[in-house]
């Protein structure tokens, strides 16, 4: 049992030998339904709408049987896709303690400065006055263009003249970038030619001590996002400049240790992957049946 506020709606059959309860829920979360509730609702900063409105909305109800086959099948569907939700979860979290588990591998303690090149970013200006949209235009690389948990830079929605590249910073496939500005401290992997803003940080490695993937996974660890976070400067906009960067420590192991534990990834990342296929799977089928026994649910 439970209280609720004035802004819930609640919702039950008035007669369970007509509509079963177990799929009321599945009603009530259906896009024809949400739609109906948008679209009678009213109110410019709170929208709301009310339950004489929704009284009004329609749809083809199935005799009781077939109600309850539907909806056993929609609660083993929806308990499959909460499973996958949960391992998907579980999985980040040992992606995570590898991660972090970098730092404990047998090396050598190092400054990034030591062992990499670190170079800012740059931008022509007004940046406006070098935007194209010809098809030999240079990638212009923004932060926008990756999501935060993303690893590769793969594509840009903008790109440059070719007259801006000499004020920026040209970047090619294979290269480590890191955000310094806002979300500072995200390390990518280059896959693409193109140029990166002050917002980033180029790594390069020209004395061959990192694979690249094992790097990216050591900048993504617990160790070095504080290392970055006590760094940055600023009290509101936190910044990540070169030479902050260049004065964070991690260990340096042997190339064979770096490929060992690049192996151990790799196939958390396929199970990660391969379980947030079938969720995604899941999740359409069962959206797709929760509208499809409706029929022409309308207002």
């Amino acid at each position: 049992r439970a209280v609720c506020s004035g802004d819930i709606l609640v919702f039950y059959p008035k007669d369970p030998e007509q509509l079963l309860p177990e799929l009321l829920p599945f009603i009530a979360s259906s896009d024809a339904f949400y739609k109906v509730a948008l679209q009678t609702s009213a109110g410019s900063l709170s929208p709301r709408t009310r339950w004489s409105d929704l009284a009004q909305f329609e749809f083809l109800l199935p005799p009781l049987a077939d109600q309850q086959r539907i909806a056993d099948f929609l609660w083993t569907a929806s308990e499959h896709e909460r499973s996958l939700d949960s391992l998907l979860g579980e999985l980040r979290a040992v992606l995570d303690f590898q991660t972090d588990e970098l730092m404990n591998e047998q090396g050598v303690e190092v400054r990034l400065g030591d062992v990499l090149t670190i170079v800012r970013g740059g931008s022509p200006r007004p940046i406006d006055d070098y935007f194209t949209t010809s098809v030999e235009g240079i990638n212009w690389i923004k932060i926008g263009d990756v999501p935060p948990d993303g690893k590769y830079i793969t594509h840009t929605a903008q790109k440059i003249k070719s007259a801006g590249v000499a004020k920026s910073r040209r970047v090619s496939p294979g290269d480590l970038v890191v955000s310094n500005s806002m979300s500072f401290g995200r390390p990518y992997i280059v896959q693409i030619e193109g140029c990166i803003h002050d917002g980033w940080l180029a790594v390069s490695d020209p004395a061959g001590h990192w694979r690249t993937e094992y790097l990216y996974y050591l900048l993504r660890s617990r160790y070095v996002q504080d290392q970055f976070r006590r760094a940055s400067g600023g009290s509101t906009v936190k910044n990540l400049n070169t030479t902050a960067a260049e004065n964070v420590l991690v260990v340096l192991p042997s190339l064979a240790a770096q490929d060992a534990a690049l192996i151990r990834i790799a196939v958390t990342e396929r199970a990660y992957a391969a379980a947030a296929q079938e969720s995604e799977v899941a999740m359409d089928l069962l959206a797709q049946c929760r509208e499809s026994f409706l029929g022409e649910a309308k207002l």
